[in-house]
Order: C-alpha cells, then sequence, then structure tokens
C-alpha cells in the first residue's frame, strides 16, 4: 500500500492526538500544532477495510475449490 505524505501526516497526527487524550491533553493543547486531518483518515481507514475484504475474496476463490473437491 502506499500513502500520501498528507495520509502519513493525519495518521500520525491521529496517534499522537489519541495518546495525548490518554492523558488528559490533546493537540489543540499546543499552539501552531496542526490537527488530524479527518477527511484523509476516513479515506485511508476505508481503503483499508476494502483491501482486506478483497484480500479475503481472493482467498476464498483459491479455497472454495479445494473445499468442494473434498465432498
Amino acid at each position: 500500500m502506499q500513502l500520501t505524505d498528507d495520509q502519513i501526516e493525519a495518521h500520525t497526527l491521529f496517534e499522537i492526538e489519541a495518546i495525548m487524550l490518554k492523558m488528559g491533553k490533546s493537540l489543540k493543547d499546543i499552539d501552531g500544532m496542526p490537527l488530524p486531518n479527518t477527511e484523509l483518515l476516513r479515506e485511508f481507514r476505508n481503503r483499508l477495510v476494502n483491501e482486506e475484504l478483497d484480500y479475503y475474496t481472493q482467498d476464498l476463490k483459491v479455497i472454495m475449490p479445494l473445499l468442494v473437491a473434498e465432498d
């Protein structure tokens, strides 16, 4: 999977924000700190899910004939 620099930045900022929130802080508390781009994160996650679903489908295409042949 190839990620754009913007997608990497959004994901990294999201992970940092999640860690900070656990400590009662936020990226919003730091002047000038960028916030995660939620649209890019949504696009990234949708892409990951679609790739996983497609991968499983490809596996099933290989496995299914083998399972049917065993009957």
